[in-house]
């Protein structure tokens, strides 16, 4: 993100080579002059919490899929007048439980697949009562070289309702026990810059069988600058939209002119053998709203995506655009073990490669223009099973935006992992650049 006209913040998880999905760490950088620019301060925002025990099991706390938003030092009103909150920007990270044994962890999701698992601890109790995300609050210090914070994390909840694990953190009611964090970060309102809207993903419990929760809907929130206290809050949380039969997950916001978009991943509940063999019950679900907080409308839904993270951003010239990865798998060799995360194991190895981009029509949300922006056997032939994802579009620096991505190889190990392999894993990045001429319509408004 911006942090002031010549100052910007990245910010990346770590990956533990034990799994998919295990953050030990949630780092940050601070460059000159654009967000590939020459690193000035960095340092540690989150570290993986390993004894912690929510309900008195030994878990660990791993950050993931963070987001940042707010007003970058030094921007003025239309009027020339300064806002009140310039320099104070929010952090805000998904956080997902890992259980501990003998200092090892393991995802909940996959407990199927360890085993030294527990018998007595159901993985669902785990995945149904604890996904939740945290925040806290920032700046850019006085030397402009480095951020400090201005706060510690906390679970968020709406004002009003309950702050800790279990239901009632918002105005969804007592049923709704989790939530997942956002894929794009809040946008700004209006001009006015102190009314933000999000999008999260929320799971309530089935009231037919209270241990168990309902597949994941979604619903816009707002969060609030607080003049007085200095920081932002979660005030409102808009209605919630389901699709019978899918859960929505990962949702994504885009301001266009005039209206707003919102992308969301789609997992169908239940799928025949013939369609999982297809690869069909992924889809995309798109809306189009005018105002998010009466309602995102019905959506239209594709199905080109498959099982994988995809993302919308409103670019430099106007474009509404998605990225994600296309699916592909490596036969076995004979005798070759079957990998620990497999989806479809008679398939083979499953990777996330290529890395694509298209162009969406924002009425009808037609795929066209598709151009690959990340090829691993081409790029990164060292990648023995690999995944380009997880893709966040930089605000526009000298004209261009730059689209950094993650790689990884799924077949990593902490034991046998190729040095090759190794170095190529990472924060990758591409450089987007527009027509001479071009606006530069930013998508982060503000």
């Amino acid at each position: 993100m911006q942090l002031s006209p010549d100052r910007y913040c990245v910010f990346s998880g770590l990956n533990d080579l034990g799994g998919w999905d295990m953050g030990p760490a949630l780092v940050y950088q601070v460059r000159e002059g654009s967000p590939v620019g020459d690193v000035l301060g960095e340092g540690i925002a989150m570290e993986k919490d390993s004894d912690w025990r929510p309900f008195g099991i030994p878990l660990a706390r791993c950050p993931q899929f963070t987001v940042a938003f707010g007003l970058q030092k030094g921007v003025k009103r239309p009027d020339g007048s300064a806002y009140p909150n310039e320099n104070v920007f929010v952090l805000q990270t998904f956080i997902n439980p890992q259980l501990c044994i003998d200092g090892e962890p393991m995802i909940p999701h996959a407990a199927r697949r360890y085993k030294n698992w527990p018998a007595d601890i159901d993985p669902r109790d785990l995945t149904d009562n604890l996904p939740r995300v945290f925040w806290r609050h920032f700046r850019l210090d006085d030397s402009g070289n480095d951020i400090e914070f201005m706060d510690e994390w906390e679970i968020i909840h709406q004002d009003g309702f309950a702050d800790g694990y279990g239901g009632g953190f918002c105005s969804l009611g007592e049923s709704c026990v989790t939530m997942h964090g956002a894929f794009s970060p809040p946008l700004p309102a209006d001009e006015k810059g102190d009314t933000w809207y999000s999008l999260l993903s929320f799971a309530k419990r089935d009231p037919e069988e209270p241990s168990r929760k309902n597949p994941r809907s979604m619903a816009p929130v707002v969060y609030t600058w607080d003049r007085s206290a200095g920081r932002y809050r979660w005030t409102a949380t808009g209605p919630e939209t389901c699709h019978e039969g899918w859960q929505l997950t990962d949702p994504g916001l885009v301001r266009m002119e005039d209206c707003w978009i919102v992308i969301a991943r789609g997992h169908q509940r239940s799928r025949d053998a013939e369609a999982v063999a297809a690869r069909k019950g992924f889809d995309s679900f798109w809306f189009r709203t005018d105002d998010l907080m009466r309602g995102l409308g019905k959506p239209v839904q594709s199905g080109r995506e498959g099982n994988v993270p995809r993302m919308g951003y409103r670019c430099a010239d106007g474009v509404l655009r998605v990225v994600f990865p296309d699916e592909r798998w490596i036969p076995l060799a004979p005798g070759e073990p079957e990998p620990f995360i497999a989806y479809d194991s008679k398939k083979g190895k499953y990777c996330r490669d290529p890395l694509t981009l298209y162009d969406v029509d924002p009425v009808t949300f037609e795929y066209t223009n598709r151009r690959v922006i990340f090829d691993a056997p081409t790029q990164a032939p060292a990648l023995a099973t690999p995944a380009a994802d997880l893709t966040n579009m930089t605000p526009v620096s000298d004209g261009n935006q730059w689209l950094i991505f993650r790689v990884k190889d799924r077949d990593a190990t902490r034991q046998g992992t190729p040095p090759d392999s190794l170095r190529t894993m990472g924060a990758h990045c591409v450089e987007l650049s527009y027509p001479a001429g071009t606006s530069c319509a930013p998508d982060r408004v503000c």
